[in-house]
């Protein structure tokens, strides 16, 4: 890494022309023109270990490669690819897996929107790169009453310049004066026109195949118009009848304090042993008053460091109610600062010490109102919709034979 975009230019000009990187690149370092980074010998750095800007770079070399001179936030980088290997990872395969399926599949529709706009469109493409809706306020308007076709779907409305004007506005949620007067809303001429042909082609073609007549599209269609005709009753009837007072939110907010409290928070610091007699010793050095980082770093019997499968402290604040019981009850009634054993398994035991601790805290009904409302809220909606249920069932003697239902 060199501090002087120069001689990082210097440097890799003379590896281009022969010079070995190694050699190079230790001679920069002992006059002080660069620092070296990165893997040590035989050390494999991740992709997703370095940033963007190299790894977009390390990503075009063969093995061999030299980069070009890289800006970073630490200066001006040079680097040679010697090797690449491929981690094992079933969560990488996976992921490669969906992405390939992704490309596949955003392929072939890209390809079968194609065919099929050939099929049903005619695209006046003269009048439609003419279009100018930038320059004036009173340019864009007089394009909302342009009835000129765009183009023409077979059997359908043709697609018109009023039509096209109408998309580009809805893109612009909040004014679209500066991009009128720069000419930037002519940018999505083309996103827009894609995508009101895409609909109406994609809707066409699925009417020809009969795909409407299918049960899985009538099962879906009615399923939505049961969600809609639901929702319009709760909308319509249900919710001009519900009264919510203050009284309501206090009794609720009362009744369901532990809900509204802030559990209590831990920040603790963990040494993992591989059994109770080296967590043992660690814990009275530590309460003789050796620090903790001494221990960390020379006491004996400590789990590897590497290992995933126990139970990691130190990462920020706990809450109390997320650690397991064992590590409750170890804790409970210890002080800031002081240390306890907890034992995870009978091969791990836990030095824990206690660096925060913040005691649980009831919030405050103002504090709380608007989930209490919602909460609330909630709780007549359901109650209103089981009254209408009942009253419904008995106006159409509906009768219920079972009411729970259970596998063997």
């Amino acid at each position: 890494m060199f501090p002087e975009e120069a001689d990082a230019r210097a440097f890799r000009e003379a590896v281009a022309g022969g010079a070995a990187f190694g050699e190079a690149a230790r001679k920069q370092v002992a006059e002080g023109k660069a620092e070296l980074q990165g893997g040590e010998t035989g050390e494999f750095v991740r992709s997703d270990g370095v940033s963007p800007e190299l790894a977009g770079e390390l990503g075009a070399l063969e093995v061999g490669g030299l980069t070009p001179v890289v800006p970073t936030q630490d200066g001006f980088a040079v680097i040679e690819l010697e090797e690449v290997r491929f981690v094992e990872s079933e969560e990488a395969r996976a992921l490669a897996r969906q992405r390939a399926l992704n490309f596949a599949q955003n392929t072939a529709l890209a390809a079968y929107n194609r065919e099929l706009t050939e099929k049903y469109v005619k695209l006046d493409r003269e009048l439609f790169e003419s279009l100018d809706f930038g320059g004036t306020i009173e340019n864009f308007e007089a394009r909302r009453d342009d009835h000129r076709v765009v183009a023409e779907v077979a059997g359908e409305e043709p697609f018109r310049v009023s039509d096209l004007a109408r998309g580009i506005r809805e893109k612009y949620y909040h004014g679209m004066g500066k991009a009128i007067e720069s000419r930037d809303v002519n940018d999505k001429k083309i996103p827009v026109l894609n995508d009101e042909l895409f609909k109406r082609v994609f809707l066409k073609e699925a009417l020809a195949l009969g795909l409407d007549k299918t049960r899985e599209f009538r099962g879906a269609f009615e399923d939505y118009e049961d969600s809609f005709v639901f929702g319009a009753f709760v909308e319509k009837v249900l919710k001009p009848e519900l009264q919510i007072t203050v009284g309501d939110l206090r009794d609720h907010y009362e009744k369901n304090l532990e809900s509204y409290t802030f559990p209590e928070m831990l920040r603790l610091q963990s040494l993992a042993f591989t059994g109770a007699a080296h967590a043992q010793s660690a814990l009275e050095k530590l309460k003789r008053g050796t620090g903790l980082r001494w221990v960390r770093a020379n006491a004996e019997g400590q789990v590897a460091s590497d290992r995933e499968d126990i139970l990691r402290f130190g990462a920020g604040m706990v809450a109390w109610t997320a650690l397991p019981e064992a590590a409750r009850r170890a804790l409970e009634g210890a002080q800031e600062g002081e240390y306890v054993l907890f034992a995870e398994s009978d091969t791990v035991v836990h030095v824990l010490q206690v660096e925060k601790r913040v005691p649980a805290r009831v919030q405050t009904l103002e504090e709380v109102q608007r989930s209490v409302l919602q909460d609330v809220y909630k709780e007549k909606t359901d109650a209103a919709l089981r009254d209408w249920t009942r009253k419904l069932g008995e106006a159409y003697g509906v009768e219920v034979y079972a009411k729970e239902f259970s596998t063997p």
